[in-house]
Parts: C-alpha cells; sequence; structure tokens
C-alpha cells in the first residue's frame, strides 16, 4: 500500500509552482501586447482628430478673412476683420479670431448707429470656440505678406497686407499627436488680377 501512495499520478509542489510562474509570465506579456495595441489606438484616433480639427478650423477662418471687406487689427496672434454675415445685413459685424489658452476663439460684435459712421461696442462682443487643444503657445499664428510676397513686420500697417498665413498646430502633447496645419488666405478685396 505505501507503493501505491508514492507512485500515484499527480503534481507535485514544485511543478505546481512552475506552472504558475509561467502562466503569470504569459498572461503579463499579452496584457502588455494589449495595452500597446490600444495605446497605438489611441494615438491614431488623437492624430486623425488633430488632422481633422485643424483643417476644419482653418478653412473657416480663411473663408470669413478672405471674404470679409476689410482687416481693423493684424497681430500675430489675432486679428480683427470686418465681416457681412448675412447678405441682407446693411454694415459688416466686426469679427476677431484669437487664441485663448488652448482654445482658438471667435469674437462677434454687431455693428450700431447709422451709417457710414458705425460703432461697435465690445461689452456687446459675444464669443465662440471653433477649436480646442491649440497648442501654438506663443508662436505666430498669423503672418501677412505685401503684395510683393514680403513678410510684414510688427507694426503691421493692415493697409499693406494683400495676403496672410495662418498656422495652427492641434493636439495632445502628452501623447505626442501635435499636428500643424498652416494655409495661405489671398484677400479678395485685394487682388489685382482681377
Amino acid at each position: 500500500m505505501k507503493n501505491e501512495t508514492l507512485n500515484s499520478k499527480g503534481f507535485t509542489l514544485i511543478e505546481l509552482v512552475v506552472a504558475i510562474v509561467i502562466g503569470i509570465i504569459i498572461m503579463i506579456l499579452v496584457t502588455n501586447l494589449l495595452t500597446r495595441g490600444f495605446l497605438s489606438q489611441l494615438v491614431g484616433f488623437s492624430s486623425f482628430n488633430a488632422q481633422a480639427d485643424a483643417t476644419a478650423t482653418l478653412n473657416r477662418v480663411a473663408k470669413e478673412i478672405r471674404q470679409g471687406p476689410g482687416i481693423l487689427i493684424a497681430n500675430p496672434q489675432s486679428i480683427t476683420i470686418l465681416e457681412y454675415i448675412n447678405v441682407t445685413d446693411t454694415a459688416p459685424y466686426k469679427i476677431r479670431f484669437y487664441l485663448s489658452g488652448q482654445n482658438m476663439m471667435r469674437g462677434s460684435i454687431a455693428p450700431t448707429g447709422v451709417g457710414p459712421s458705425y460703432t461697435y461696442d465690445s461689452a456687446t462682443e459675444t464669443f465662440k470656440t471653433i477649436a480646442t487643444s491649440v497648442t501654438n503657445g506663443a508662436s505666430a499664428i498669423f503672418q501677412y505678406y505685401d503684395q510683393n510676397g514680403t513678410l510684414l513686420s510688427s507694426p503691421i500697417a493692415v493697409g499693406n497686407i494683400t495676403l496672410l498665413k495662418a498656422t495652427l498646430t492641434f493636439g495632445d502633447t502628452s501623447l505626442h499627436t501635435a499636428f500643424t496645419a498652416t494655409t495661405q488666405i489671398q484677400l479678395r478685396f485685394k487682388k489685382s488680377n482681377l
């Protein structure tokens, strides 16, 4: 009877410990692989969103600046223009694009008074966030050029601007998915090739 218990089939304690250790190592490897896959997917989606946001925002800003009848104030971090928002408007609105933290903002002031001396009360300005996660920081958003393609330096004489370049950087810097987009905007009211 003693021989039967010694020869019985089963696992020893050492075999069980080795099997558990091998199982734990396999689970760690699988978890690491899954984590990397999910992180890669997150980075891909974040990068795609940054590109889509950059394109949509620059298209909107470019369209409004291009169609406006004039630039009032031109700075590297902001631009203030006049724009007819509706076809029936008798006077243009004062529109301002600027960066507030990591938000690209659009301010709008309706004209008051009687033309041609309309006034714009800054207390009535309405604000709209048109993009988030803009990471330009202190880098210039707008660069201004004259009719010869020469970059204008501060202080910028708005009467000399015929072309401007807008550059926005979007994304999550912690995921290293920043995306920079640039567009050039030819001012329609300054075109000389018509």
